[in-house]
């Protein structure tokens, strides 16, 4: 039955659909809409109306046609056009969204929100000038549009022009101090500035706006993973994905959190959630790599890598973490075959180098200072453990009893230098026969856990040979000096031998351990770690001052269920 129009019943619809559109009543909304429209068709207020209200609810296509209908019925229907427009961005058709938007400004060159629009998808077109000029037209159209404001933001911290971005996050934020996105914007970049207690801050503000704001919680996860307070980063990353079980960053970076806390298994568990939210993250791919080969999982973590590459062919990282996957193997040749493409395609990481010339037998020098810095800060919390408990470490106990015989009963030394302490193993075991012992290491990490022991003087965070140097040149005095598992990572030894003669007393003692090399001087192994044959070290011995009074061949500790063969030196400065 058609029915005769009654603008009173026409205008109740549309009133009704208005009041249950603004309670969330999506559905009913809608039907009042179409009510309307079957009483007066030609009213494109209400096709436009409609189109909005199908578009909240996911139905892109029938919002599409509605607001086609209200253009068809009103051409110069300026809102029509603008909500076209932003459909058609959302639908990823970004030059029929940009075409759209400058038929609304044709209309109405002062329409701000257009402006703002247009703005947002020259944004996501990477033309970055155009859309600072449309965001900046905006805002001078009226300088309380939050929204221009917080989307130049991100246009200039896309930029670099942080402080620039700083300014107009916090403009969108005086313009309204519960803008949730703004503060979280503007948190995320005092992150990038390396700000980050007051990133921190800034999140804990978001989350007292919206508690449930899983991009907040993973944020948040990031600035505490940064701090390097684990645990409380975990929980955040933990929160995000219970709020959004699909945040695919949450899971892929509580998974790297996890491997830093050497808790293997939940990594690997973590990171295949977020491979099977979203297969095509070649990071993800690669990420787990790493983890599978820690574990031993060396097959699983070439086709990993595979994986990884199939999607992004020309990726460093992948290549790098192939190579260590095939080194691992003992397959040096094509270990160096990867580690060589890493470096074309851009490879900036200086122990990739190191790797490449450890599989080819070349001396790299010593290990990157960072490198050793970043392994022992993430090993710290469980070295003693694995190295302990699992590998069997040995060398600072076999070190104590080397210099126990030599010495009469009952002797002692004033002050003792620990040459890369780590946790402080090598001060636990001699600390009966020392009235003071320093220490230096390059991890700050581990020197927390040598703090802990409350048995040195003094703790230095440095590189061995640049403090050795400057403490020669202090004129500093040590009657005994002490360095387990640490010339491993150093190759040659000529500069350490030279400054560590010139702070020692006469007869003094110097104590350390080297892996075995059965023939030459030194060798980087495949392991990435030096071995020093007894005739080099008897060479520097001679050169350098020193007596050896001491020098047994050992087994320092266990690796892939071999024991690793070293040699433990007493040299006295003659």
């Amino acid at each position: 039955m058609v029915h005769a129009f009654n603008p009173e019943l026409f205008e109740t619809h549309l009133s009704l659909a208005a009041a249950q559109a603004r309670e969330g009543k999506l559905a009913e909304a809608a039907a009042c809409y179409r009510n309307a429209i079957s009483l007066n068709p030609n009213y494109s207020n209400a096709h436009n109306e409609l189109g909005c209200l199908l578009e909240r609810q996911g139905k892109l296509d029938e919002a599409f046609a509605s607001f086609q209908a209200a253009i068809a019925l009103n051409p110069n229907h300026v809102n029509a056009h603008n909500n076209l427009a932003m459909l058609l961005g959302r639908q990823g058709k970004l030059d029929e969204a940009c075409a759209g938007l400058q038929v609304v400004l044709a209309l109405d060159p002062n329409h701000s929100d257009a402006h703002c629009n247009l703005g947002n998808v020259l944004l996501h077109q990477g033309k970055l000038d155009e859309a600072s000029t449309s965001f900046r037209r905006a805002i001078a159209l009226n300088p309380k549009h939050i929204y221009a404001h917080t989307n130049l933001g991100i246009l200039l911290e896309r930029q670099g022009k942080l402080d620039e971005a700083a300014a107009s996050f916090q403009a969108a934020i005086a313009l309204n101090p519960n803008h949730v996105n703004a503060h979280n914007n503007l948190a995320m970049l005092l992150g990038r500035q390396g700000k980050l207690d007051e990133a921190c801050a800034g999140l804990q503000e978001v989350l007292a706006l919206d508690p449930n704001h899983s991009d907040a919680h993973f944020n948040l996860g990031n600035v505490l993973l940064n701090q390097g307070k684990l645990d409380e980063a975990s929980s955040s990353f933990r929160r995000a994905i219970a709020l959004n079980p699909k945040h695919v960053n949450a899971h892929n970076n509580l998974a790297m959190l996890l491997g830093r806390q050497g808790k293997l298994d939940e990594a690997a568990a973590s990171f295949q959630r977020a491979i099977a939210l979203n297969p095509h993250d070649s990071n993800a791919h690669s990420n787990l790599a790493e983890v599978l080969v820690k574990q031993g999982r060396v097959e699983d973590a070439i086709a990993s890598c595979r994986r990884a590459l199939a999607i992004r062919p020309e990726d460093a990282k992948t290549h790098e973490t192939l190579g260590f996957a095939f080194q691992c193997k003992g397959e040096l040749k094509e270990a160096a075959s990867y580690y060589k493409r890493a470096i074309e395609l851009g490879s900036t990481n200086p122990m990739t180098r190191h790797l490449l010339a450890a599989v080819s037998g070349e001396d790299a020098g010593p290990t990157p200072p960072a490198i050793v810095t970043t392994l022992f800060d993430d090993y710290a919390s469980r070295f003693e453990a694995h190295l302990i408990g699992e590998l069997g470490y040995s060398t600072p106990r076999l070190m104590r009893e080397a210099v126990g015989r030599f010495i009469r009963n009952n002797g002692r030394f004033q002050h003792a230098l620990d040459l890369g302490c780590g946790t402080g193993l090598i001060g636990a075991h001699f600390r009966d026969v020392v009235a003071e012992i320093d220490g230096v290491d390059l991890s700050p990490k581990m020197l927390e856990q040598a703090r802990s022991k409350q048995i040195y003087r003094k703790l230095d965070c440095e590189d061995i040979v640049v403090w050795l140097e400057r403490s020669a040149r202090e004129s500093l005095c040590f009657d005994i000096v002490l360095s387990a598992d640490v010339f491993v990572y150093i190759g040659n030894l000529e500069p350490a031998f030279k400054a560590i003669r010139r702070i020692m007393a006469e007869g003094g003692l110097f104590v350390f351990s080297v892996e075995r090399l059965a023939q030459g001087s030194f060798e980087l192994l495949p392991t990435c770690r030096y071995a020093h044959s007894t005739s080099y070290v008897r060479e520097l011995a001679l050169r350098h001052g020193f007596i050896i009074s001491v020098s047994e061949q050992v087994n320092l500790r266990k690796e892939k269920n071999a024991l690793i063969g070293g040699t433990i030196f007493v040299l006295t400065r003659s």
